[in-house]
């Protein structure tokens, strides 16, 4: 039975498309009262969101309805969105991610801050990440990251390396990364922007069995262009 297309199956699907739009849309509404203008959704139908598998659209609507709340949550207590070190630590604890005793200790306040699953999609980043993405929320959300960006190959290698030694642990705290200013660039987006950045560290995070399930990573960015696709 193909239960993609039975009248059951339509009808999540619909529910799921409508709680993320609204999401989408009130972020837009968040991040406008923090003097950031964002885009939520190329098309209303969201193509990418469909695009995805039953189970991952299900997470997905979850995780960002986490995200949602938080954001609410720390405007009505009247807090800064683009405080760094209260918003990630408040995403973690409600991600249900628990970082090394040292994350805060690196963290400093101007960061930009992303939390990847190890499938490769963000679970969060900070409000300051969307001043530097041309992307659209839905694209941000929906898209792994190698398909949204490319980097140097050499700089990607050692990345996919200290992740692959915090999943065998090998690494269990916090990574200083000596990179130095590189370029990463949009793939897919109309304006094509180019970042040049400089990473910071990463770090392991482990859910609440102790495994361990995602990484973030911290970075700041020097300058940046944009180069329209003809």
């Amino acid at each position: 039975m193909n239960h993609s297309n039975s009248p059951s199956s339509d009808s999540n699907l619909e529910l799921l498309l409508e709680s993320f739009r609204s999401g989408l849309e009130l972020l837009v509404n968040y991040a406008a009262e923090e003097g950031l203008r964002l885009q939520p959704y190329r098309d209303r139908s969201l193509p990418n969101f469909r695009n995805l598998l039953p189970r991952e659209r299900e997470e997905l609507v979850q995780k960002f309805e986490t995200y949602s709340s938080l954001m609410k949550e720390l405007k009505s207590e009247g807090a800064h969105l683009f405080q760094n070190l209260q918003t990630v630590w408040r995403a973690l604890h409600r991600l249900g991610l628990t970082p090394p005793e040292d994350l805060f200790a690196a963290l400093e306040e101007g960061d930009i801050v992303e939390i990847y699953s190890l499938q490769g999609r963000q679970l969060f980043r900070s409000l300051n990440f969307f001043a530097i993405s041309t992307y659209t929320l839905e694209e941000l959300h929906t898209l792994p990251w190698y398909d949204l960006w490319a980097r140097d190959d050499a700089r990607q290698a050692l990345a996919n390396e200290v992740v692959g030694k915090f999943v065998a642990g090998e690494i269990q705290e916090t990574a200083r990364l000596q990179f130095g200013e590189h370029e990463v660039s949009e793939k897919r987006s109309e304006l094509r922007r180019t970042n040049v950045c400089a990473s910071r560290f990463l770090s392991p995070l482990r859910d609440r069995s102790g495994q361990m399930t995602a990484f973030l990573h911290a970075f700041i960015v020097t300058d940046s262009w944009d180069q329209p696709a003809s």
